[in-house]
Formats: C-alpha cells, sequence, structure tokens
C-alpha cells in the first residue's frame, strides 16, 4: 500500500510531474519510474496525481529519500513555468501567490492546499497540507528561494521544529524561508 495518498480524481500537470525526471537524483530512481510507466513524462499532459505519489512512495523506502525528495522538489521549482509577469516578481511575491500556483498545478481533486505567511520583510512562514513528501516541497521552497531571492541575498530554509511535520504524523508541516 502506497504511503503517500490522495483524491483518486486528482491530476499533476507533466510539467510539474517532468520533476521526476529532470533532477540531478534521476538515476537513483530510474528503475522506481520505470516500474510506475513514469520514465517519460510530457510536458503538456496530465498525469494521476496518485500515480506519482506511488513513485514517492516507493522512494521513501529507499536509503537517498531525502536527497532525492529535494532534488525532486527543486527540480521542480526551476522547470517551473510561470507567466512572464511572474518571472519578474520578487520572492516575496511569488511566495505569497505560492498557494494559487500550487492550485494551478492540479486539477480535479483535493491536491491539499499551502499557505504563506509573511512574517517580516525577510521571514516567510509556509504551511503546507499536501499529500507529497515533506521532503518533496522543502526542496520547491528552495528552489523558489534561489531562483527568485534578490541578488546577493543568502537564504536559509528549515523546517518549524515546534510542529509535528506531516511525515512524522502531523496535521500540516511548516517550513520557513528568512533571507539575509
Amino acid at each position: 500500500m502506497p504511503k503517500y495518498t490522495c483524491d483518486p480524481q486528482t491530476e499533476l500537470m507533466g510539467r510539474t510531474a517532468l520533476s521526476l525526471i529532470e533532477n540531478i537524483q534521476h538515476q537513483d530512481i530510474k528503475p522506481i519510474l520505470r516500474k510506475h510507466n513514469l520514465d517519460s513524462i510530457n510536458p503538456d499532459t496530465w498525469y494521476k496525481m496518485q500515480d506519482v505519489l506511488n513513485v514517492l512512495s516507493d522512494i521513501s523506502d529507499g536509503d537517498n529519500a531525502m536527497s532525492n525528495f529535494v532534488s525532486i522538489g527543486i527540480s521542480a521549482a526551476e522547470l517551473s513555468v510561470l507567466p512572464p509577469e511572474m518571472e519578474k516578481m520578487s520572492l516575496a511575491e511569488i511566495l505569497m501567490a505560492y498557494g494559487k500556483i500550487y492550485k494551478i498545478r492540479h486539477r480535479g481533486g483535493d491536491a491539499g492546499e499551502i499557505s504563506v505567511e509573511q512574517v517580516s520583510n525577510n521571514h516567510f512562514k509556509i504551511t503546507m497540507k499536501v499529500p507529497y513528501p515533506d521532503d518533496v516541497f522543502y526542496g520547491v521552497m528552495y528552489g523558489y528561494a534561489r531562483r527568485f531571492r534578490p541578488v546577493g541575498a543568502h537564504f536559509v530554509v528549515q523546517y518549524d521544529e515546534t510542529a509535528k511535520r506531516r511525515d512524522d504524523g502531523g496535521e500540516y508541516t511548516i517550513v520557513h524561508i528568512t533571507l539575509s
């Protein structure tokens, strides 16, 4: 039985699913992708989200699950095609719009939700209640922070240590992004 599950009607954009193939850890997960017939992904096709979650469930059983998940998440942020006006947005603007961006990448069922709070000029709190592994969205947030941070700015992405993560049985996962 898969560890990660979702509403069976939910679909994921192929452009986002492409991160399973186009990431630096791809060789680690190639046999799993083949097993689930996701070793070839068309960016213009919609895929059953549960099929993607089945791949992620199998990855979670491996030795390099965390690094594979983070790599997939970073790739999803890098491969993300945004409208031209969004490509010029600041990190703050992208993060504040991310809940809507997430929804657009899914259709047909409940894919969960993401909310973002700007705690201060340089601190964002991202609360996620999604069916994906926590480390995938850690990677997504890292990828977006790296892609949209101000020129020369450094950043830190970290899990909220005061909240139990979804992967550990919590209701939601919280990630903080801090710029310096």
